[in-house]
């Protein structure tokens, strides 16, 4: 995942992306017109080519309203989160962090939208 996201394409990274159904239709009802899916990608694009830091907090790790959250949304698409990860760059002047919820779909390790 973070060699994908550090050199790869937009599209591979993209494909790193699980948007649950609950989301999809929730963009759907906002108006959205089939290419928002690129939104989830925004925060991504600024650690491409750079080298920065990754952490993982295991879901049990978290403080009790936090563990709620992500249990609920799990719940609600069918999946399971296993906790969040969190990337992060200093350096050059510039200043990028992004967290995001990770769990195995089909079998494989996905960022969950």
């Amino acid at each position: 995942m973070t060699e994908t996201i550090k050199n790869r394409t937009e599209e591979e990274i993209m494909a790193l992306i699980f948007i649950p159904e609950s989301v999809a239709t929730e963009l759907s009802q906002l108006g959205g017109k089939g290419n928002d899916k690129q939104l989830f990608l925004l925060p991504f694009v600024g650690f491409h080519g750079k080298n920065f830091e990754v952490t993982f907090n295991p879901l049990e790790t978290l403080p009790e309203v936090e563990r709620e959250k992500y249990a609920s949304k799990s719940r609600q698409d069918n999946l399971e989160i296993e906790g969040i990860v969190h990337l992060r760059f200093e350096g050059n002047g510039e200043k990028y962090r992004v967290s995001a919820p990770v769990g195995k779909v089909s079998e494989e390790y996905k960022l969950i939208a």
